[in-house]
């Protein structure tokens, strides 16, 4: 038996315990009663001298409650050192059983013999009368408890969700790509499938399906099926049929066998709606404008749970940001067109003649800005000299577009006066477009080809534009390399210089803007060396026409372009005028349609 507390008395109990409101003990490492404070005593019905240092703690308790004490919390008070809100059941000395909720904690003795060896157990007994109210009542908090857990991980889900969802409606100007990343946030997340149709503006009905989706990849070709049957298929009086004409949100928490039935006529779309599993559903109208944009309709099956007015509040909202999503859209595909529409009638066809292979391309930017200031051009001088012009204007709009109109024109104007070289070009339409009020910055290279006995001679300057390039006839290619010279718009007065290189028959001059080189991750220099590893055709290249030169420059650029890009290739070839041997000048120009632009 360990040697009791010095600071207990004679009596078995520790000074100021008998003032404390709750059963005190103190227990040594064995769990012998070293003190007990009146307030249990008397709960217990037993005198001190009978407790004190003759009882163990699992005495006072019931047969079931020292069974639980031993196999349990004993061992977790030995390892943890500690006990909070454990429900025991104490034995009076008439055999009565008082529940109570124990706190217990295990400290180092002091003031002992065994003093830093020894170890005892204070415990805090609270007696609980009405064990069944207050296990009622902890029961209930920690049920409210969950709920508000619960609650706030639904809330938390439902704003990831609202924002995935957000995000998916601004991550592209493309009406089908959006409503199909939208779709894809609603399954499987929000529902099992999905449907979203635009609206017809003509007829306020639905039009055709953008987007079908399932959770269930091998159920996708039903629904693209029954996409293609509805809304046409449904009957005018359901709701959905409301919901689709009317633009008012319809949310079906249970659909029956008999909706179901009722809603249309046709035996597919009852069997596909078997299929796909319909057992819930909500179909939004988006608007934007006072117009109906689309119909989504979503659809949960029999295994999940019916969708509720929490759903109903958060699709309508999500719904009404599709519609001014898809209003932005739409639009921004107007203003496209209209800006390529403009580009293009800007972009005059070059001449054509027994003399001349020229190809001409132009791609307007698929992402980010519309279109952007990028020309070509080939006209002939008064005198037949042939002339070649890529440019780009500084900026990426509608009004960039309108300014190289200008420019173009000037240039155009000012480069078919004969005898004039490509250096007094530009420097001459640097000065012409200042004094007519056109301010704006641009690149250019002007080119003027020659026809020499056995080729050609390329003359050019170039005013701040990425380099020419020159592919020759056995499949080499190669940069057009000068000292750069400041763009037009910078130092109109500035004297700019010509440079010159022979052109052997069937080589081939590259003219190019940079959004065809330049990229996000290469910088210009990258872009233009890939370009010429992109043209080489060794051993082949008299054989290779300038639209398959013209397709393999183009390859990596046809979808998600930030940037417009022009090209020009232009092939030399022995003149078969014998006039133009000794004069070096066509007798006249042959003006007809691009080959393709």
């Amino acid at each position: 038996m360990s040697a009791p507390d010095k600071r207990i008395g004679q009596a078995g109990v520790a000074e100021g315990w008998d003032d404390a409101p709750c059963g005190l003990l103190r227990l040594d490492a064995d769990g012998l009663v070293l003190a007990a404070n009146t307030t249990l005593l008397d709960l217990l019905g037993y005198e001190r001298s009978a407790v004190v240092g003759r009882l163990r703690f699992v005495d006072l308790l019931t047969t079931a409650s020292r069974m639980f004490f031993e196999a349990q919390l004993a061992p977790m008070l030995l390892l943890e050192g500690r006990l909070q809100e454990v429900m025991l059941d104490l034995s009076t000395v008439a055999r009565q059983r008082v529940p109570v909720l124990v706190n217990a904690i295990r400290v180092t003795a002091t003031g002992t013999a065994e003093a830093g060896k020894a170890a005892v157990i204070r415990l805090a007994l609270m007696s609980v009368p009405d064990r069944r109210a207050y296990e009622n009542e902890l029961r209930a908090a920690r049920e409210q408890a969950e709920q508000a857990r619960a609650a706030e991980n639904r809330g938390r889900l439902r704003l990831e969700f609202l924002a995935r969802a957000n995000a998916a409606l601004v991550g592209t100007s493309e009406v089908d790509v959006l409503l199909d990343d939208l779709a894809r946030v609603l399954v499987p997340e929000m529902a099992d499938w999905c449907l979203i149709y635009a609206a017809d503006a003509e007829t306020a009905a639905s039009g055709p399906p953008l987007s079908a989706v399932h959770a269930d990849p091998r159920r996708q070709p039903q629904l693209a099926r029954l996409a293609g049957l509805l809304p046409e298929a449904l009957r005018p009086s359901p709701a959905a049929r409301v919901a689709l004409d009317r633009g008012q949100p319809v949310l079906y928490v249970r659909l029956t066998d008999g909706q179901l039935l009722q809603s249309t006529d046709s035996a597919e779309v009852r069997r596909l709606y078997d299929v796909l599993g319909a057992s819930s559903a909500i179909v939004i109208p988006s608007r934007a404008r006072g117009v109906r944009a689309a119909t989504i309709i979503v659809v949960r099956g029999a295994d999940r749970d019916p969708f509720h007015t929490d759903d109903l509040h958060d699709l309508a909202d999500l719904g009404a940001r599709a519609g001014i999503a898809i209003d932005n859209a739409q639009q921004h595909a107007r203003e496209h067109g209209n800006s390529i529409a403009l580009q293009q009638a800007l972009l005059t066809s070059p001449p054509t003649g027994p003399d001349l292979d020229i190809v001409t391309r132009y791609l307007p930017a698929t992402a980010g800005n519309a279109v952007g200031g990028d020309w070509y051009d080939a006209f002939r001088q008064s005198d037949g000299t042939l002339m070649l012009v890529i440019g780009d204007v500084v900026g990426h709009d509608i009004h960039a577009a309108a300014a190289m109109g200008q420019l173009r024109g000037v240039i155009r104007a000012v480069g078919y006066i004969a005898g004039r070289t490509p250096a007094a070009i530009l420097s001459q339409a640097d000065q012409t477009a200042r004094g007519l009020g056109v301010t704006t910055l641009a690149t250019a290279v002007v080119a003027q080809i020659e026809p020499r006995p056995g080729g050609a001679l390329l003359r050019w300057s170039n005013a701040g534009h990425p380099p020419p390039l020159i592919v020759g006839a056995e499949g080499g290619a190669r940069t057009l390399a000068s000292t750069p010279e400041p763009i037009l718009g910078f130092d109109p007065d500035l004297k700019r210089h010509d440079q010159e290189v022979a052109l052997a028959p069937d080589d081939v001059l590259v003219l190019y803007t940079d959004g065809l080189v330049e990229t996000v991750d290469d910088d210009l220099e990258v872009g233009i060396a890939r370009l010429a590893n992109q043209l080489c055709t060794p051993g082949t290249a008299s054989q290779v026409s300038l639209d398959e030169l013209s397709d393999r420059a183009l390859t990596e650029h046809r979808e998600g372009r930030r940037d417009d890009i022009a090209l020009l290739l232009y092939r030399a070839a022995i003149p078969p005028n014998p006039a133009v041997l000794t004069t070096g000048r066509p007798e006249r120009a042959h003006p007809s349609a691009s080959r393709g632009s």
